[in-house]
């Protein structure tokens, strides 16, 4: 748990796409994946005042906050676990629930990565998805960033300090205990440019509908090859049989 962590506002756009996302389906369980960063639950939050009967509700984090713990108080039948977002455990406490948010997340995901990621919580979730991730739109198919190198890596993806970047990638070859992880795979940074196109497709394999896209324009006017895309994927049936 961290004392010292960001405290923003949730964003409009962000808190729109979940209002959107349980329009019409009368959910009553959710899960919020990676909630805590910046917002300290805020999405979690936000949700409860758009749902009357929530009857299990869970945010899951590496890093769960003091604020988050804090204003969790004020609201009934949520539980906050401290957990890898894609590992075995996390699913077993959640179960399957009505709404999973992914917010800012799928990106980060190595192991397991993006793929299976969305794959087993898609397995979870008995209504919607709700997803707002920061697509690629470089190339036509899904990039794994630190395979093009250093070099590419700065100049092609999104990041807020050079030197982090530069000593992140002289650490690859080491192991990060917290995580489970070598340091190539942490959550950390941005680990992929991922296709709307593949999420679309990984997630009708899974027996889910796109129902509301909204392109809310660049991530970095600099770098306009990586768009912010909320997205929101309804279940109309089982899982594709290979």
């Amino acid at each position: 748990m961290q004392k010292q962590r960001p405290d923003r506002p949730i964003s409009p756009r962000k808190a729109a796409l979940l209002n959107e996302a349980v329009k019409g389906v009368n959910p009553d369980s959710f899960v919020d994946l990676g909630g805590c960063w910046g917002v300290n639950g805020g999405y979690a939050f936000h949700l409860y005042e758009q749902i009357s009967n929530i009857k299990r509700a869970f945010i899951l984090d590496l890093d769960i906050t003091e604020l988050t713990l804090e204003r969790a108080q004020a609201y009934k039948n949520l539980d906050i676990f401290h957990t890898m977002l894609g590992s075995p455990e996390a699913l077993a406490k959640v179960g399957t629930v009505d709404i999973s948010i992914m917010y800012d997340i799928l990106l980060h995901q190595v192991k397991p990565d993006w793929k299976e990621f969305l794959v087993m919580w898609a397995g979870q979730t008995a209504k919607r998805i709700a997803i707002y991730n920061q697509n690629w739109t470089q190339s036509p198919d899904t990039e794994r960033f630190i395979e093009h190198g250093l070099d590419w890596y700065c100049a092609n993806v999104p990041y807020p300090n050079y030197q982090r970047v530069v000593d992140w990638f002289s650490r690859h070859d080491e192991f990060n205990t917290e995580q489970g992880v070598p340091y190539r795979d942490i959550y950390n940074f941005w680990q992929w440019g991922i296709t709307q196109k593949d999420i679309i497709t990984t997630l009708a394999q899974e027996g889910f509908e796109l129902v509301y896209l909204k392109r809310y324009g660049a991530f970095d006017k600099n770098k306009p090859w990586v768009v912010n895309d909320g997205m929101i994927f309804e279940r109309s049936r089982s899982p594709a049989k290979a």
